[in-house]
């Protein structure tokens, strides 16, 4: 329903607060969170070393989300570059 829309988008924001920390990169033109389908989220990136980095930081990005999106249980990420 629209709650779960609302907190999607809650929740695709603080991963794009989240990567941009991680890759210093503040206006997230390296790495886009696009959308979660079937608790999987998917992110757009622009190189496949950025794509890499993300991928050893999963878990991490994963349990931040996880902790603050309770209900959520985010599973993974797929990395399209």
């Amino acid at each position: 329903g629209l709650g779960k829309q609302v907190v999607l988008a809650q929740m695709l924001i603080f991963l794009r607060e989240e990567l941009a920390h991680l890759l210093k990169d503040p206006t997230n033109q390296i790495a886009q969170p696009l959308y979660c389908k079937r608790n999987i989220i998917t992110i757009k990136c622009t190189h496949s070393a950025v794509a890499q980095e993300i991928k050893f930081n999963e878990q991490k990005l994963l349990q931040k989300i996880n902790g603050r999106f309770l209900g959520m249980n985010i599973k993974g990420v797929h990395l399209i570059c």
